[in-house]
């Protein structure tokens, strides 16, 4: 998902739905069937977009890059749609878009596309995909934070990829998803607390533990309860699916540090890991 918003605006902002004549004609192109633009919450003003990328990019600081969104849009005449960065991703990791806010005139019916930056110092990514009932991510945790505690200038991003044959996974995906929405603080404490209590959940009573553990991780349970059953959720949860798909991942869990592929992440020594994301930044400079 891209960090950035999709707002109509003509002198204030409206969201779809409040004015009865507006129209919003969405068209998606290109190869890859991206999700449509959602809101996440009731009183959002913008929807998300998403990347319309085959492979992960890896942007590194002060680079830009030109993002397809797989998506046209057919705007009224008298509104604007405007892109905007999500602030919470901006402040953690430096990654917005250039030319904030980004501008779709009325009569512009082509792909819209979004120049992002990295304003952040992080030159490695790591990108693990994970399942919350694997017993082996559990394993690899703490190896797992041991590294993001050995390399605080690294960039850690988490994706969702739960495994068909977990009873529970997919509904954990969407509660962390949901989580993650709110507070990036307590996304990691409840994947920490979800593997640390893994054992105790089973698909009866998964929503009681996983509400119990998002109020223990500081947001409101019954307010994630109530987001992860929704198809947004969904949607996200089988986005990053999607992604982990695309470049092959077929269990969990499987590690990325820019690019690169690590399986087997508990069998890793923790100083391997450390001179792979040593090495990584270097070539990145």
């Amino acid at each position: 998902m891209l960090p950035l918003s999709l707002a109509l605006r003509g002198g204030v902002v409206y969201r779809i739905g409040v004015i009865p004549d507006l129209i919003l004609a969405v068209k998606r192109v290109g190869p890859i069937a991206v999700p449509l633009p959602t809101y996440q919450t009731d009183g959002a003003s913008g929807m998300d977009l998403h990347a319309a990328l085959e492979e992960p990019l890896t942007l590194a600081p002060l680079a830009r890059v030109r993002i397809p969104t797989g998506l046209a849009f057919a705007i009224q005449a008298g509104f604007e749609g405007q892109v905007r960065p999500r602030s919470g991703l901006a402040l953690r990791t430096g990654v917005t878009v250039l030319n904030a806010p980004g501008t779709v005139d009325s009569d512009y019916r082509g792909e819209v596309q979004v120049v992002l930056v990295n304003l952040g110092d992080a030159p490695v990514t790591i990108v693990e995909f994970g399942d919350l009932q694997c017993p082996a991510c559990k394993a690899a945790q703490p190896v797992i934070e041991g590294l993001i505690a050995a390399e605080p200038n690294a960039r850690f991003v988490f994706q969702n990829f739960p495994l068909e044959m977990h009873n529970w996974a997919a509904k954990g995906a969407a509660y962390a998803d949901c989580v993650g929405q709110v507070s990036n603080e307590a996304f990691w404490k409840f994947i920490a607390k979800t593997y640390e209590t893994q054992a105790d959940i089973t698909a009866e009573n998964a929503d009681e533990k996983l509400t119990a553990l998002a109020d223990g991780a500081g947001v409101k349970g019954a307010d994630i309860a109530a987001c992860a059953s929704t198809p947004v959720a969904k949607t996200h949860v089988d986005a990053s699916i999607t992604l982990g798909k695309s470049v092959n991942v077929t269990g969990t869990p499987t590690l990325f540090i820019n690019g690169r592929t690590i399986g087997n992440v508990a069998s890793v020594p923790i100083d391997t890991l450390k001179g792979l994301v040593e090495f990584s930044a270097k070539q990145g400079k």
